[in-house]
């Protein structure tokens, strides 16, 4: 329980300072923003949670980024590590896309963080990965994690 709240509370913090300020002119990529808290592992989305029974609301960009990484994962039938690295590529383009025009707050961007970030981590794994197994366990994981979000989240 112990290990939980703690990484619970570390997860809330990065995730504080992590978030782009809509204001800013830089722009970082899904992997630079995301890399200082790798923990080289394909992750499933846990935490999340239904408004009062109810999708989150999120922003049109980030809904579109979301769906465009859909899209990718449902047209690719990848078979090699090259497949997985190009699909890769496809999906960070995506989510730079919605960490860069993020304009969500409250309790629906922290629940858009129990989601995105197992995202991020599974296609940084589709770039690491050594073998068509690993790949493939990065591409199942990413593609549950996405439906997580069409579960949880609506525009």
């Amino acid at each position: 329980m112990k290990i939980k709240i703690l990484t619970l509370i570390t997860l809330v913090g990065i995730l504080a300072f992590s978030c782009d300020d809509p204001v800013r002119v830089e722009h970082k990529t899904a992997e630079q923003d995301h890399s200082k808290h790798q923990e080289h592992e394909v992750k499933e989305v846990t935490g999340l949670e239904l408004n009062e029974g109810e999708k989150w609301e999120a922003n049109r960009e980030t809904h579109e980024g979301m769906h465009k990484i859909k899209t990718i994962i449902e047209a690719s039938t990848p078979a090699t590590l090259d497949d997985f690295y190009k699909m890769r590529v496809e999906c960070n383009n995506q989510t730079s896309y919605i960490i860069n025009n993020c304009s969500m707050t409250g309790e629906a961007h922290n629940q858009l963080h129990f989601v995105l970030h197992p995202i991020l981590d599974n296609i940084k794994e589709l770039k690491e990965a050594e073998s068509i197994t690993q790949g493939e366990k990065a591409y199942k994981t990413l593609s549950k994690n996405i439906a997580d979000y069409f579960t949880f989240f609506k525009i």
